[in-house]
């Protein structure tokens, strides 16, 4: 008997433990953590008018876990597909801890995956939401993680290496002069990011945007660069709120990989 009470009250502490987690049921918002991969080579220059592209570099989230064995299918909010044994997933941060990620299936008219969580950092998943997606372009900008669904049993997952052929299309484009300073346009897989970083100065002829060290001059609206240095680590963070806006924001890695940190505007949603 003494053993029995035992484990009721084990259980029930592990109970508590899971729901002090709170994890939103309804919805909540993901932040993505993307890395650089493609930088412009040393020595690139040009004369961009507005709209002139700096470079085309490419994306990919730095963290990713593979699940090692299969998740269920959703019936709601919608119908969503269940992850095999051995999918990857990538990692992004909520405002509540990270959640793991299936790439949004670009063939689809209204793209959707799962999010799974780990309510209490055991390496097994206990629940998910459902993620909608934006457009049927990017694999990483859902509007925002619906309905969260604990599941019947804990499914166990790995952290592997970043896998390959998962980048996307980063384009940065010379937009403006802001104080003296040039301004740049952010789209990754054709999702145009309304914060527009400015030029960070480092000399009077030297600026850094998202780690590409630029030497730079006016020459009326027309910005004439040239690429002197490219920072080994480049990253930013995608904010996605409610479907009205997705903004560059500064990065958060949510498992520890060492980035070079941004300096780019605060945003609210």
């Amino acid at each position: 008997m003494r053993f029995i009470i035992l484990i009721a009250f084990s259980l029930i502490i592990a109970s508590n433990a899971l729901a002090q987690v709170r994890w939103p049921r309804r919805s909540i918002h993901p932040q993505v953590p993307l890395v650089f991969t493609n930088p412009p080579e040393i020595g690139h220059s040009d004369v961009l008018e507005r709209n002139g592209i700096l470079c085309i570099d490419e994306v990919v989230p730095p963290n990713w876990v593979s699940v090692n064995a299969p998740v269920p299918r959703r019936i709601q909010p919608k119908e969503t597909a269940g992850l095999d044994a051995g999918t990857e997933l990538y990692v992004a941060n909520t405002s509540r801890g990270v959640v793991h990620c299936q790439p949004l299936d670009q063939s689809m008219i209204n793209p959707r995956s799962q999010c799974m969580v780990d309510m209490n950092a055991d390496s097994h998943f206990d629940g998910g939401y459902v993620a909608n997606g934006r457009t049927k372009d990017s694999q990483y900008t859902p509007v925002k993680l619906e309905t969260l669904r604990t599941l019947d049993y804990p499914i166990p997952y790995s952290e592997i290496p970043r896998p390959d052929g998962f980048s996307e299309p980063a384009r940065i484009q010379f937009r403006r002069f802001s104080d003296g300073l040039p301004t740049f346009r952010v789209t990754i897989a054709g999702e145009r990011l309304t914060t527009e970083p400015t030029c960070t100065p480092i000399t009077e002829t030297t600026c850094d945007i998202l780690g590409i060290i630029i030497d730079w001059e006016r020459s009326g609206n027309s910005l004439v660069f040239e690429v002197v240095d490219v920072a080994p680590q480049r990253g930013m963070e995608l904010n996605i709120f409610g479907g009205a806006t997705v903004y560059v924001g500064l990065f958060r890695n949510p498992m520890g990989e060492e980035i070079r940190p941004l300096t780019l505007p605060d945003h609210e949603p």
